[in-house]
């Protein structure tokens, strides 16, 4: 190995131990989070979307249909 290929297996000036990594499931733990509570902002932003344009669509019919 040439002094370039150590240079990138290094992160932070700290060698990898390729054969002494934690567990995926441990590793990638913090990414389910993250996509649990993106995906619940998602759900609470689509939601809002919806109510709001029901309520355009509502105040117009109910001006066309109610009070004439």
């Amino acid at each position: 190995m040439n002094e370039e290929t150590k240079e990138q297996l290094t992160i932070d000036d700290e060698p990898i131990d390729v054969l002494n990594l934690p567990p995926r499931s441990t590793v990638h733990q913090t990414d389910r989070k993250k996509k649990n509570q993106l995906l619940k902002y998602k759900i609470g932003i689509q939601t809002i979307l919806i109510i709001f344009i029901l309520l355009i669509l509502a105040v117009p019919a109910y001006y066309y249909f109610y009070l004439n």
